[in-house]
């Protein structure tokens, strides 16, 4: 075709091929000007589908105006055959622009946020390209971005155009719901943008394989490797953008183009800044050009000159000596030796270990670095430890009592035993556990204790205990050792100043000193070292920041996580505290970490936090998600009316403990904070009639104890009304609300400061069953648990608030009932004993039956009063952190917790 004539265009030259077309550069001879010309290949001229994609591809191109959007001026048929003609572009694709070397940051930056904002105009208009890749992108001689090619995308409105089961793009480039068939969205090509990204950074692709199984396999199961690993001088910023764009669920990436590329904005401002010069460096420019200055006196010139010499040479004289005597000092004398620093190894290299799981505690790694424990649930919910060696294979489970949670697991120093901490749903409480590596009975050596690991001897486990139903009952954060057979528990240290909220520790290499972490009122944490032969103990950082592990290595360095960079992140320093540098910079959170003994290999822990919220019927049936974005939800209830969520929403970072009431419209819109700070907010709950949400907070560094009720209006900017302390709250109906005091029940008034008792001391009763029984959890020991009994009418048929003289209190357990010696209720009922005291449930409407999940996620439903138990089988199995239940009976709601974790193996650290 070069030199033919096709209607007014002139084909001078090929300028390439693709798989959607030939493009030729042509010359319009009409407005005299140089044109782009696209034409089908010739074995799909005949194919109709392909004639109809090639169309689309103009309807969607020229349906943008944006100055890096290449324009489509037409498209024409002249001599049977169909072509676009766009605007040339004079330049060179972007892949030749990292051919040679990777971009420089700002150069990169500039390119992808030209390639960003075309994709945002086209995101706006309903245009999702599909196929973005180094090489649909064109720069022209004035550096500006041209995106190209817009033969695949997918335009709102339009007919679907690709064949059944095949997907479109081009496979390296492609977002993994585009590879398994799912629904394509801007979020896919934000993914294929970040490939770029990284591409333009780094000249590699972040998903490989020698064959195409082989990289399918990689961009649905494997993780890139981190941009630092190739460019050790970005800044982790950079990372954590780049990585947030390739993550796997199109929910973790980000939302929108715009959002990321407001960021890559801020990033380059952030990195052209410099420092303006000191005013003080013109003064000293003038200062120096005075001292240039030749003074030369009127008289007698040569006799000054001469005795100028005499002096002259007597001082060069004294300045001879001293040279010497300071050479042969700085040669002979000891020297003192250079002050230490940390050294990382620049060709560490980083490797997700791959498990089936995505809930992970904290692992623990073998001595010689080969082997993993770790405690994972599965998907009934259950936590078990699992062992495997990490270049692979898999985890073999080595525990057989599963339990609703275990938080920690360590390797003993000879690799043949396993500490682990197992959730006591009975006490409320973790237990301190010891078993095989290679599996069998497990045996509990110590209650109330979480965190445990082994000294570096091997001959006892240390522990951490910071709650009112430890063995010392102190409240505050105790340290305690116990030998690996359960035999003489020791209270090592208690530290007098720290909070309940993040805690870890770990032994010095020595085993004579403790690392921990104090947690300060104001919401972060410092290490703190404490030699366990005295009591004082050493601050070795000063960040105020929030840290949540730490790991002594036995080289004598620390590694912790720590936000001191703005992600959680691994840094090192050395045990005093001094030196520290950043070892891991991606997005994070990195939250736990485990050092082999050579001190070559690290285990790292990255974890989110996430909540989904889920609305079914009451029976369990017919439940659906809803799409409020990436949040770390914790609980949810309904407006009486159906039509808001009150939600306590807290940080996806583990690490960051505050959360907030927030209040949304079911279909998603309308998200609004109505707390503040970096309290914790928790416990929503509507009023009756709609007009106020409840809850309680608590600084993360406070007791439960210390919870404070408030009250707020989600429909005016109002400040949120104290009510007082407690524990708990349930509305009684629109005016008055039951707060459960540390030892009493209490109805308050919203309107006025009255209180009045209600039920016995050490209970928290809510009346049910149009108040002809009450409900209380008893707290008083020996009986504790939720109970139910009936209450006695009052003369005149008064409803209101029963004082306790016409119930019958609490009582003992159920089999010793009988032997007491006390008049029956009105209906011959004696109090039943329904659920443990620290069971969570959430109760039908008027009390008719109770909704509760046990350690496996099932959601259970105990009517009443005769407590008959049926399981909703319609339920989605899930660890609920919060069920509700409108007042009308017909919905359920409950959040499902979602952790997305991941261990990383750090090789050749230093």
């Amino acid at each position: 075709m070069i030199g033919a004539t096709i209607g007014h265009y002139k084909i001078i030259k090929k300028l390439g091929q693709g798989g959607m077309g030939i493009v030729y550069q042509g010359q319009d001879m009409k407005l005299d000007r140089l044109v782009a010309l696209k034409f089908l290949p010739p074995h799909m001229l005949e194919q109709e589908t392909e004639r109809a994609r090639f169309m689309q591809e103009a309807k969607s191109a020229s349906a943008l105006n944006h100055p890096n959007v290449c324009i489509i001026h037409t498209i024409e048929e002249a001599a049977s055959q169909q072509f676009i003609v766009m605007e040339y572009v004079d330049g060179d694709t972007l892949r030749n622009k990292f051919r040679e070397a990777p971009l420089k940051l700002n150069d990169a930056l500039d390119y992808a946020i030209q390639m960003g904002e075309a994709l945002a105009e086209a995101h706006a208009k309903g245009i999702v390209h599909r196929d973005i890749k180094a090489d649909n992108i064109m720069v022209n001689s004035k550096g500006q971005v041209k995106v190209m090619d817009f033969g695949l995308a997918k335009l709102k409105g339009s007919l679907k155009l690709t064949r059944s089961s095949s997907t479109v793009g081009t496979l390296a480039y492609m977002a993994p719901e585009q590879i398994q068939g799912g629904e394509v969205d801007a979020r896919s090509d934000i993914f294929s943008y970040g490939i770029v990204l990284y591409e333009l950074l780094t000249q590699k692709t972040p998903f490989r394989g020698e064959h195409e199984a082989a990289m399918v396999y990689s961009i649905v199961n494997e993780d890139p490797d981190p941009l630092e690993k190739h460019r050790p001088e970005l800044s982790p910023e950079v990372s954590r953008i780049v990585m947030r764009s390739l993550e796997k669920d199109p929910e973790d990436r980000y939302q929108s183009i715009a959002d990321m590329v407001s960021e890559l904005k801020r990033l380059r401002k952030d990195s052209t800044r410099v420092s303006r010069p000191s005013a003080k460096y013109p003064a000293m420019a003038a200062e120096q050009k005075r001292s240039r200055e030749i003074h030369i006196e009127p008289a007698d010139m040569h006799s000054t000159k001469a005795s100028k010499s005499k002096w002259w040479i007597a001082i060069a004289a004294i300045v001879l000596v001293a040279g010497a005597g300071v050479t042969y000092y700085l040669k002979f004398m000891p020297q003192a030796p250079p002050p230490r620093v940390i050294t990382l190894n620049p060709a560490m290299t980083f490797h997700t270990v791959q498990v089936p799981f995505t809930d992970l505690g904290y692992p623990g790694i073998s001595p010689d670095g080969n082997w993993a424990a770790f405690p994972a649930s599965d998907i009934n919910n259950k936590w078990d430890v699992y062992y495997m060696n990490v270049a692979g294979g898999e985890p073999r489970r080595i525990t057989s009592d599963s339990s609703a949670s275990v938080s920690e697991v360590d390797i003993s120093p000879d690799g043949g035993r396993i500490t682990y901490d197992r959730w006591n749903s009975a006490t409320q409480q973790y237990d301190v556990c010891v078993v095989s590596a290679l599996g069998g009975i497990t045996k509990r050596v110590a209650e109330g204790g979480y965190r445990p690991r082994w000294s570096p001897d091997g001959s006892r486990v240390g522990y951490l205990v910071n709650n009112l139903k430890s063995s010392s009952a102190s409240g505050l954060l105790e340290f305690w050792t116990v030998q690996a057979d359960g035999e003489n528990k020791d209270q090592e240290f208690v530290e007098n100043l720290a909070t309940p909220a993040l805690s870890s520790f770990s032994w010095s290499p020595d085993g004579k000193t403790v690392a921990y972490l104090r947690s300060f009122i104001e919401g972060y944490q410092e290490i703190f070292a404490h030699e366990l032969s005295s009591s004082p103990a050493r601050q070795l950082t000063t960040s105020a920041k929030n840290i949540g592990d730490i790991s002594w290595s036995r080289q004598g360095d620390i590694l912790f996580s720590s936000e001191r960079g703005g992600n959680a992140n691994v840094w090192m320093m050395m045990p005093t505290g001094d030196g520290a540098v950043q070892v891991t910079k991606g997005s994070g959170p990195d939250v736990s970490m485990k050092i082999s003994a050579d001190g070559k290999r690290v285990l790292y822990l990255e974890q989110l936090q996430t909540g989904r919220i889920w609305l079914a019927d009451s029976n369990g049936l017919s439940a659906r998600q809803l799409s409020l974005g990436e949040h770390g939800i914790r609980s949810a209830s309904l407006s009486p009316d159906g039509r808001q969520l009150a939600l306590e929403i807290s940080d996806i970072d583990p690490l960051k403990k505050s959360s907030h009431i927030h209040s949304v419209n079911l279909d998603g819109s309308g998200l609004r904070q109505l707390t503040s700070g970096n309290e914790i907010s928790s416990n929503p709950e509507w009023s009756p009639d709609g007009r106020w949400i409840s809850y309680f907070t608590r600084l993360a560094t406070e007791p439960e104890e210390s919870s404070r009720i408030y009250i707020v209006d989600p429909s005016t900017e109002g400040k949120p009304r104290l009510l007082g302390n407690g524990l708990s709250i349930r509305w009684f109906d629109a005016t008055r609300v039951l707060i459960q005091e540390r030892l009493r029940t209490v109805a308050a008034f919203i309107d006025n400061d009255q209180r009045e008792q209600f039920y016995d001391d050490s209970t928290l009763a809510i009346p049910i069953l149009d108040r002809d029984y009450v409900l209380y959890r008893d707290l008083h020991h020996g009986r504790e648990g939720w109970w139910i009994v009936g209450a006695a009418q009052l003369p005149g048929g008064d409803t209101s608030l029963a004082p306790i003289e016409s119930l019958y209190g609490p009582l003992i357990s159920n089999e010793d009932i009988d032997s007491l010696k006390i008049p029956p209720s009105p209906w011959g009922q004696k109090p039943l004993r329904v659920l443990p005291a620290y069971q969570e449930f959430t109760l039908g409407p008027e009390g008719r039956y109770l909704l509760y999940t046990n350690d496996r996620g099932e959601i259970w439903k105990m009517t009443l009063p005769d407590r008959r138990r049926d399981r909703l089988t319609g339920s989605v199995a899930a660890r609920n952190v919060s069920l509700h239940v409108t007042q009308d009976g017909r919905t359920m709601v409950f959040v499902e917790s979602r952790s997305n974790s991941k261990m990383v193996m750090i090789e050749n650290l230093q």
